[in-house]
Formats: structure tokens, sequence, C-alpha cells
């Protein structure tokens, strides 16, 4: 595995939540910058995670805190969130982050890098999507391979180990939001 990803996103999320900490001191922001501004944090704290979902599963999930680099190693040894925490804490990152990023349409070409409504809301339909996938909801595939995969505090399956039926139709609201926007098409 890529050990620089898994410390480069977790130095991401820890940049992200200072910033977010801090972003109402700065005196000199209107309103519309802050709210943009957090935005854009929110969607880049959202795609750290969203990479170390990718590549490790369920996450170490850290929220807002600001974690200091002085403790010992004890102070860092957290639990992991289960699959469908980590799934719903990143999708309501990418939401927060629509209350202040343009769409593709309002984007300016000076910030065709940046990330836009689009980019968000398809971010959160292929985390729904998975989600709701036989794999991580209580199909076969979830039993036979993540079955005795348990967290130790409380004994929580890491992956949900019961079908709902439920999650094909918040897939396919999310992915409907996308194609909604009449934005993109279908090459």
């Amino acid at each position: 595995p890529n050990w620089y990803l898994w410390y480069g996103m977790y130095k991401i999320i820890n940049r992200c939540n200072r910033m977010l900490a801090n972003v109402d001191q700065v005196q000199d922001m209107t309103d519309t910058d802050r709210r943009e501004y957090k935005a854009y944090v929110h969607f880049m704290r959202a795609y750290a995670y969203y990479h170390l979902f990718v590549n490790w599963g369920p996450c170490l999930i850290v929220g807002d805190e600001v974690l200091p680099t002085d403790k010992d190693a004890a102070y860092y040894n957290l639990e992991r969130s289960t699959f469908d925490e980590s799934v719903d804490y990143i999708c309501n990152e990418f939401a927060l982050s629509l209350k202040g990023i343009a769409s593709p349409q309002e984007q300016s070409l000076n910030y065709f890098e940046r990330p836009t409504k689009g980019a968000a809301l398809a971010m959160i339909a292929r985390l729904r999507l998975y989600q709701a996938s036989p794999t991580f909801n209580g199909g076969s595939s979830a039993r036979r391979c993540f079955g005795d995969w348990k967290r130790k505090s409380d004994g929580a399956d890491y992956v949900n180990q019961t079908y709902d039926a439920n999650r094909w139709a918040v897939a396919a609201a999310a992915a409907k939001q996308v194609i909604d926007m009449g934005y993109y098409e279908l090459y």
C-alpha cells in the first residue's frame, strides 16, 4: 500500500481542521468569501477522506479536532468508524461544500481547477452506490468477506450485515441530483 497517501491525507485533514477552526478570526473576509472558503475546505476534507476510504475501507474519522503532534502514541490509537459511518460522514462533508461552491455553469474559466457542485454531487452518488452494493449491504459477499470484522469497543459490524433495499433508492436519488443539473451528458 501507499503509506504516503495515508499520511498525506491525514495531513490534509488536519490542515483543513485548522483552517475551519481559524477562518472566523480573519477580519478582512466578506461573508461571501468566508462561505466559499469553508465550502472548499469541506470539499478538500471530504476528498481526503474519500481517498482513505477507497484505499483502506472504513476511516479513522477525527471530525473537527485539530490533532496535536506532541502526544505519545497511545493518544493517536483511534478506532475506525464503520463503513456506513464513514460513507455518511464523507457524504455530509461533500454536502456542506455545496453551500458555497459554484455549479459548473457558474464556474469562471479562471477557476477551472476548482471543484464544482457537480463534482460534490457526483462523489456523493458514487459513495451511496458503494453503500448500496451487495458487497457492503448485507449481501452474501458482505457476510462472507466481512462477517467477522467487528469493532472492539461496541461489537458493531464494520460492514453492514443486514440487507437494506432503501440504499438503492438513496443511491438513485443521489445520481438523479447530478442528472437534474442539466449540465452533464453521456458521451
